[in-house]
């Protein structure tokens, strides 16, 4: 197996890794780059808590206020922008 993923290209494959669709060599790789790196691990949470939320928000027919949507927006890209650092 080659080296662990770097942030960018754990970001890359972020959806596919949550949802489970990776070969196992990938998933591997992106496994062995979040458990040396916080801030990658706090972006895939956080994400995919997001992603949980916004799930449920769809289901239950609620509207986020462009406001929330904005904070939402602009806190993960601040924790991309530190993982690249």
């Amino acid at each position: 197996m080659k080296d662990s993923y770097d942030c960018e290209s754990c970001f890359e494959r972020l959806l596919d890794y949550l949802e489970g669709d990776l070969d196992a060599e990938t998933q591997a790789r992106i496994d062995e780059h979040i458990k040396t790196c916080g801030p990658c691990i706090n972006y895939f949470q956080t994400y995919e808590k997001t992603t949980q939320l916004l799930q449920i928000l769809r289901e239950q027919e609620a509207t986020v206020p462009k406001s929330t949507q904005e904070r939402i927006k602009s806190f993960v890209l601040k924790n991309a922008q530190a993982c690249d650092r």
